[in-house]
């Protein structure tokens, strides 16, 4: 026996059933060991949210199992998350040792500038192991695995260009990151922002390139 479909009656039903709603995802970072190279490192870890979350809620999903702590997100403002942590904050400025402290700080930064108004992470808090301060995904630069250097470098040298806001903040980081390639790139920079007004200033690019020289000769 053939059933027959009403066409009009399975419109209906389409269009009035329930959308599912479907999880995005997000990227918290956590600090592992690892055997092929004998050092802790970083690495993201994908979670499902229902969206994109605030800076509150991406640290709440990062400390999760943190039972200890809390931290609170008091205030973003300039690119700037300004974090205080409110309950035994003596848990990881005084107690968790320096390589706690240092991993603790490494995952909150890496996971709160995964959002794209947060440049940079400013700890109230201070200890024996912990200092206070405004600090970039650049000061893990040891928990970072080579392949991340190399991208992160190259995310940096794309970004060097002299309509970008962000100019001087990316040679100070370049300095400390670039390679020989990255030298060249920054006396062309130079040259460049000579012809500009509006660009980085020259005393910036000189002490980045002085201190660029300086590192890679001192590697030599």
């Amino acid at each position: 026996m053939k059933l027959k479909v009403n066409k009009y009656a399975l419109f209906w039903l389409l269009l009035l059933s329930p959308v599912p709603v479907l999880a995005d995802s997000f990227r918290i970072w956590e600090v592992f060991y690892d055997k092929v190279t004998d050092r802790d490192l970083l690495r993201p870890k994908e979670v499902s949210v229902d969206k994109k979350p605030t800076p509150q809620i991406a640290l709440d999903i990062l400390l999760k199992d943190y039972k200890e702590i809390k931290v609170k997100v008091m205030l973003v403002k300039h690119g700037i998350a300004y974090v205080n942590i409110e309950q035994n904050p003596e848990h990881i400025t005084e107690n968790s040792g320096t390589t706690g402290a240092y991993h603790f700080a490494a995952v909150v930064v890496f996971t709160l500038t995964e959002l794209k108004e947060i440049e940079k992470v400013y700890f109230v808090d201070e200890g024996s192991h912990f200092g206070t301060g405004g600090q970039v995904r650049l000061y893990y630069w040891e928990l970072m695995s080579d392949y991340r250097r190399s991208r992160y470098k190259q995310e940096l040298e794309e970004s060097a260009h002299i309509n970008s806001s962000r100019l001087y903040s990316i040679v100070e980081k370049l300095a400390d990151v670039g390679d020989a390639g990255t030298l060249k790139q920054l006396h062309e920079l130079k040259l460049k922002c000579s012809r500009k007004k509006s660009c980085c200033d020259g005393d910036t690019l000189d002490e980045a390139i002085k201190k660029l020289e300086n590192r890679l000769g001192a590697a030599k």
